[in-house]
């Protein structure tokens, strides 16, 4: 009922409502759209992709919360990850993802067991650290070896964040020359037997052990030597009171897993099913992902590292809180160390040609010494505090 100048106000406002998102009614109160700023997906379904992973949600290497939101955040909803209930091995959650009846998986590269490659893609033994791992991966071909080693499982890999440098380890004893090493039983990873146990030149024998038991065994005395990572993770799993309580020293430099890079493998299949639209939104939130988990994760250690007194050269604590005895390898020592590693290196690399072009490739972005030459220019006129 009106006039035809009414009515025809009447439609332009019902048109304006609906280009604006809003609803008008009986007393014009207005209700505005939820899904505000999603563009052409306004009120289209969401698309959810399952995700296995190795570590369990809350702990120090868990960054699967960082994608979950992420991807909600970059798809305005339109995109969820669907966690599986619990963690699984590694091998598992790629099985699953390389037959497609999991979308996503989470882990460190080299425990999906695709080979010995893959070790690389964490990191190498006096090799990059992390700002130079993804420059690595983005200008010098890493990222392109990566995908072409996975890539042949019909799967697709994408960097999942960085825990950044790790010390050398907890030790009993000052490591002053290569014969220190003897005797040592040392819990570490994958390039520690590697290096450590290279020809039986150092006299260690490198383990593997869960680091929620690496206390108990520190305690117990059935260790010499411990590592898993840094301040932050470590002091999750009570590593370093046990280490402190020993007269353990915290052992530098961080020579061998300078970075500590973990990636999310995504079936071929899962992702070309995705709208172009959907795609751009998965990768910018796998690229807000990493770098959210990769700073928290940096700045976690550096709060818990605030906490400690570190003591050098045999300084005494004098009731200081959470005394920590530190001991520097003696350069000399590290040099020696290096040969060794690369030697070790060098030894995979002859029984495995890809393991040889991505460690070729690293060493040759690496050859001009990195972002560490840089740093190391312009550090003296950094320091403002």
């Amino acid at each position: 009922v009106g006039s035809p100048v009414t009515k025809m106000m009447h439609s332009l406002f019902a048109v304006l409502c609906l280009v604006l998102g809003v609803t008008a009614e009986g007393d014009w109160t207005v209700t505005f759209n939820n899904n505000a700023g999603c563009g052409n997906t306004c009120d289209k379904p969401t698309k959810y992709l399952t995700l296995a992973y190795q570590f369990a949600t809350g702990t120090p290497l868990d960054a699967t919360e960082f994608l979950v939101a992420a991807v909600e955040e970059k798809s305005h909803g339109r995109l969820k990850i669907k966690k599986q209930e619990a963690p699984i091995a590694a091998p598992d959650a790629y099985a699953q993802v390389k037959a497609g009846t999991t979308d996503l998986a989470y882990a460190i590269p080299n425990s999906f067991g695709t080979g010995q490659t893959a070790r690389l893609f964490h990191n190498a033994p006096f090799g990059p650290g992390p700002t130079d791992m993804a420059m690595w991966f983005k200008y010098g071909g890493g990222m392109e070896l990566m995908k072409a080693h996975f890539g042949r499982d019909g799967v697709m890999p994408f960097i999942g964040g960085d825990a950044g440098r790790e010390v050398l380890g907890w030790f009993d004893r000052e490591l002053t020359s290569l014969a220190s090493f003897n005797g040592i039983t040392f819990r570490g990873g994958a390039f520690a037997t590697d290096v450590f146990e290279f020809q039986n030149q150092l006299g260690m024998d490198v383990i593997a052990e869960s680091p929620a038991n690496l206390a108990a065994r520190i305690t117990e005395g059935s260790l010499n030597a411990a590592e898993f990572l840094a301040p932050y993770p470590d002091t999750f799993f009570g590593i370093p009171d046990a280490a402190r309580a020993a007269g353990w020293y915290l052992t530098l430099p961080g020579i061998i897993e300078p970075a500590a890079v973990f990636i999310y493998v995504m079936n071929q299949n899962s992702y070309a099913h995705l709208t172009a639209e959907e795609q751009g939104w998965l990768k910018a939130a796998f690229a807000k992902a990493s770098h959210d988990y990769t700073q928290w994760f940096l700045h976690e250690n550096i709060k818990e590292i605030a906490k400690w007194t570190l003591l050098y050269n045999g300084e005494a604590c004098n009731n200081r809180p959470m005394c920590t005895k530190v001991s520097v390898i003696p350069d000399s020592v590290t040099d020696q160390l290096k040969t060794i590693s690369d030697n070790a290196l060098d030894a995979i690399a002859a029984g495995d040609s890809e393991f040889a072009t991505v460690l070729a490739s690293m060493r040759a972005f690496m050859a001009n010494g990195g972002a560490a030459a840089w740093d190391e220019m312009l550090e003296p006129h950094q320091n403002f505090a």
